[in-house]
């Protein structure tokens, strides 16, 4: 069974992993953070399409 995504949480989350990689100290931590990022973007937008007359509470962004 799959689990419906929190788009804005996700989205959230990946604005955060972002972040984290303009900052990293080193490329390899960039790295980790920029796949980190990308999976949640990933999943927010599998969520969109999943149900996209769906209204979201972008405020949680």
């Amino acid at each position: 069974m799959q689990t419906r995504a929190n788009v804005p949480l996700c989205l959230r989350h990946a604005r955060e992993e972002v972040l984290m990689a303009l900052s990293a100290p080193t490329a390899l931590e960039e790295g980790q953070h920029r796949r980190r990022a990308d999976k949640y973007l990933t999943k927010a937008i599998r969520g969109i399409q999943q149900d996209p007359g769906k209204v979201y509470d972008w405020s949680r962004v």
